[in-house]
């Protein structure tokens, strides 16, 4: 299965720069980012070296006012190359005061901020928070999207499959499956400020309610200075004994100054109803541009309760695009 994927993806990118320069034909670029990790600690899997993100990225033009994209994204669990993004967008409205787009397919879901950022290529810090970690696991899942913008404030609703959320921390051995789900984020952009609230419902083929999942974040930026901070709560298995609160929150700060940056990061999730199952961090680091395109990173996590201290260094490359 690995080898047909891999040979896939082989003739994917020998076709596209061709398919790129056809004048006749759409715009369609194509880039590429992945990272290495090298525990500088004690590691629980004995490796030394180890690849965490890779991912092939198309984006093309169909007409003036749609476009579509596909991702293709490593697991390093299965150790295969699986499909993370297929999507088509649809401009409905693109006016200076107003716009609105239609997006159907599969793609990353706009709950809360962190999303913006699940490509290690964009984090910055090398590590994911605990609280995405712990409650929907970064919530990719396919189905439609509607964006609404106007002036300051934005809006997305969406109606999904629901499965491809996590459930955080669960004690049912037997959840009910999720077969829907329907939310969306408004969010507003005032100066220097963002905030935007989240909240997400769940239910199973008997349309009966299975999971919920709010938030809340705020974003601010302060030249060289990008500060975020998220909340989330997670309730799993509603209306049964093993219903299950799955709560955290992060707050973090980036200074940027040109090819050199350093971040600092505290995080907590909570997991349980009485909170008795809870774990706290510090992480603490910085990164290098060597060249656009190619970051060193390093970052040390101070495991305040549940987790012990760990340093990561990592390598993230992009590979830019051709075509478009």
């Amino acid at each position: 299965m690995t080898g047909r994927i891999t040979t896939m993806l082989a003739l994917l990118l020998l076709a596209v720069p061709a398919a790129a320069q056809d004048g006749d034909g759409p715009d369609l670029a194509i880039s590429a980012f992945a990272d290495l990790l090298a525990p500088l600690h004690k590691d629980e899997a004995g490796e030394q070296f180890r690849v965490n993100q890779a991912e092939v990225d198309l984006e093309g033009v169909i007409a003036p006012r749609a476009t579509a994209a596909m991702a293709v994204a490593y697991d390093p669990e299965a150790a295969t190359f699986a499909l993370a993004v297929l999507s088509a967008e649809y401009a409905l409205a693109d006016g200076d005061d107003f716009g609105a787009a239609l997006m159907a397919g599969q793609f990353d879901v706009r709950f809360g901020v962190d999303w913006r950022v699940y490509a290690s290529i964009d984090r910055r810090l090398v590590t994911a928070p605990l609280t995405t970690r712990g409650t929907h696991e970064g919530w990719n899942d396919q189905g439609v999207n509607l964006h609404l913008r106007k002036g300051a404030f934005a809006a997305d609703a969406y109606l999904l499959n629901g499965s491809g959320a996590g459930r955080g921390n669960t004690g049912n051995p037997d959840p009910r499956p999720i077969e829907q789900a329907y939310g969306g984020r408004l969010g507003a952009l005032l100066g220097v400020f963002e905030a935007g609230v989240s909240a997400a419902a769940f239910r199973d083929e008997a349309d009966e309610h299975v999971m919920d999942l709010t938030g809340a974040d705020l974003q601010a930026t302060f030249g060289p200075l990008a500060l975020t901070a998220e909340y989330l709560r997670q309730v799993t298995d509603c209306g049964t004994p093993y219903s299950t609160v799955n709560k955290g929150a992060y707050a973090q700060g980036i200074v940027d100054l040109d090819r050199v940056y350093g971040f600092a990061r505290w995080d907590a999730i909570d997991c349980g109803s009485s909170g008795s199952d809870c774990t706290r961090r510090i992480s603490l680091g910085g990164g290098y541009v060597v060249e656009t395109g190619l970051e060193i990173r390093l970052e040390h996590e101070i495991g305040l309760r549940a987790m012990p201290n760990r340093t990561w260094l990592q390598m993230a490359v992009s590979f830019g695009s051709i075509g478009g």
